[in-house]
């Protein structure tokens, strides 16, 4: 189950560097597109999480098991 939503574009760079750190730490977590040239980062639905409007950003839902959660090298 994600923990963490993902929201930007996939083939932007920034989006990529979060992405793949999150996949070497093996952290579960579930990729929302956004469509940049229609505005939908402008929405207020997306306002609501990130009221500048920049993406990428994370979405984390508390919960124990993420709690639970210790990264160990």
């Amino acid at each position: 189950m994600a923990i963490l939503k993902l929201v930007g574009m996939s083939k932007a760079t920034c989006m990529r560097h979060v992405a793949t750190v999150l996949h070497e730490l093996k952290v579960p977590f579930k990729l929302v597109e956004v469509d940049l040239m229609n505005g939908q980062h402008k929405t207020p639905e997306f306002l609501m999480y990130q009221p500048f409007g920049v993406i990428p950003y994370i979405v984390r839902r508390i919960s124990f098991e993420f709690l639970g959660y210790v990264h160990r090298p």
